[in-house]
């Protein structure tokens, strides 16, 4: 869910303000004061001879060059008194015409008008006078066709944030340098996803909480607030908006939002089908991986160079639990796999399979596997060994099955095949269920009777030594061997016998674990 944060609204706002003028992007015209963009602006005109003020109407917007600080004793004076004059006036704002009498605005100029909360524009070069007075003159159209003309400006301005590379993070800027106001964009679980400045962003978020669904106007300190959520199929978000001022109008706000509400929908929705996309041509390369179909081999190595492989390079297969990753669904708990395998240059194209994660990444990034340590929760991970004939992927997933039951079976957090026990790979290398099974009705008979059981043990762990395993036992050697020569009875093997006292050691080994 993504929330706009607004501020509050002033109805009696007129039709042509200062930020619809800034608006017109092909002008070129920048703010240097922090002062109120909803400024009305009923007309404009350049003059450029001294006591502007008898020539301008309250409301005008007065354009200059600075010719007439140019090579004058106490410019900075001048400055100072024009800005005064023009305030005293009621003149709706300056701007300043740039790269002729003077390259940048006079700074005196600048501090004057911040001082006296006179709204100050930069013009460009570029940019002629006329087209300024022009696109100020033709606000006096009709009401109806001059909102339609500016929200359609509103529009183009929001829209050009789609051709950035983060187009979310460049739309709430916009926004906010359109509304001259802090706005936040939030997911559903109220992470900040793009924001445009400074804010109670944490107080935004309690309020969107306690009303998801609606929008939201309230007051935070000197901040006036305004929340809207913005429904992208099945998820929400809330696009905010916050301002110091109480002057944003309805006017300007309402097109803005609207606009950048389609945009937000847009870019959400064209993210979510970019990564269905991609997750759906990673399965598909992963099946083909494991399918071991040797015609298939050249595409494999196309997609795999696009992950950043080196063609024919040895690869290995991973085999992790899924269910620790994170919560969410098996595509949230890859994703966030694949971010940590990323944040320590891990290349690797991670799957689904059996309700495990599969993966595949180069041999040559050996484990330890240092985004495993990284995950929130332990898991246990079995891994093939190395491999560049990618017809032999079922051969392989087979490998990192046997290391992935390995790994649990001695509670490693990775394990290579190549590195696996031959007891633990004779036992991996079958069900879990069948070696149960098996051990159980083994020793059935000595674990009715458990002293026996208790006995053979241990005198298997004292490797034999008859004294050791009856100090262990707190029993008389005779006792010992009385025990051992009751189990040698019970389970039909012969003790004095290495294999077969072998064969019962690993089945008390298996029946432990």
């Amino acid at each position: 869910m993504r929330v706009l944060i607004l501020v509050s609204v002033d109805n009696t706002a007129t039709r042509f303000h200062l930020v619809d003028l800034l608006a017109v992007k092909r002008l070129g015209l920048r703010m240097v004061t922090e002062a109120d963009p909803e400024t009305p602006i009923l007309g404009a005109h350049a003059i450029e001879i001294d006591h502007p003020a008898r020539w301008m109407k309250p409301g005008w917007l007065m354009l200059t060059t600075g010719a007439r600080f140019t090579g004058v004793e106490g410019s900075a004076l001048l400055q100072r008194e024009l800005v005064d004059e023009l305030v005293t006036a009621g003149v709706a704002a300056l701007a300043f015409g740039t790269g002729i009498s003077r390259e940048t605005v006079p700074e005196m100029l600048v501090e004057q008008a911040a001082r006296r909360g006179l709204p100050l524009l930069s013009v460009p070069l570029e940019t002629p006078f006329l087209e300024i007075i022009d696109v100020v003159s033709k606000a006096t159209l009709t009401k109806d066709v001059y909102l339609q003309r500016r929200t359609v400006h509103i529009q183009d301005y929001l829209l050009e944030s789609l051709t950035e590379s983060d187009a979310l993070a460049a739309l709430v800027h916009r926004l906010a340098d359109l509304l001259r106001s802090t706005v936040v964009l939030y997911d559903q679980s109220g992470t900040i996803l793009a924001s445009s400045g400074l804010g109670p962003t944490q107080i935004i978020r309690t309020e969107i909480a306690s009303k998801p669904n609606t929008r939201n106007r309230f007051t935070v300190g000197r901040w006036q607030v305004l929340t809207d959520p913005v429904r992208t199929d099945t998820t929400l978000h809330w696009l905010a908006l916050a301002s110091r001022r109480a002057s944003v109008s309805e006017e300007l706000a309402e097109p803005a939002m609207e606009a950048a509400r389609r945009l937000v929908t847009m870019i959400v929705r064209s993210r979510e089908a970019v990564r269905t996309e991609d997750r759906l041509r990673r399965a598909r390369l992963l099946r083909m991986i494991l399918g071991g179909d040797r015609g298939d081999g050249p595409y494999i190595w196309d997609r795999l160079e696009t992950h950043g492989f080196r063609r024919n390079e040895p690869v290995r297969l991973l085999l992790a639990e899924s269910g620790p990753l994170g919560s969410g669904g098996a595509a949230d708990r890859i994703a966030a796999a694949e971010k940590l395998a990323l944040d320590t240059e891990t290349r690797l194209v991670l799957g689904v399979h059996e309700e495990h994660i599969v993966g595949v990444l180069p041999a040559e990034q050996s484990p330890p596997l240092p985004w495993l340590a990284e995950l929130p929760s332990r898991v246990h991970c079995g891994i093939s060994e190395p491999f560049a004939d990618l017809a032999e992927g079922p051969k392989r997933l087979r490998e990192a099955e046997l290391g992935l039951r390995a790994a649990r079976r001695q509670d490693r957090e990775q394990l290579c095949f190549e590195d696996i026990g031959l007891l633990d790979w004779l036992v991996a290398a079958r069900e879990p269920e069948t070696v149960r099974a098996k051990v159980t009705e083994l020793l059935r008979p000595l674990t009715e009777h458990q002293a026996l059981f208790a006995a053979l043990t241990e005198y298997i762990r004292s490797e034999g030594d008859i004294r050791r395993t009856a100090r262990t036992l707190g029993l008389h050697p005779n006792s010992v061997r009385y025990r051992l020569k009751r189990a040698s009875m019970v389970t039909g093997y012969d003790l004095t016998a290495a294999t077969e006292l072998a064969e019962l050691a690993v089945a008390i080994r298996l029946l432990e674990e």
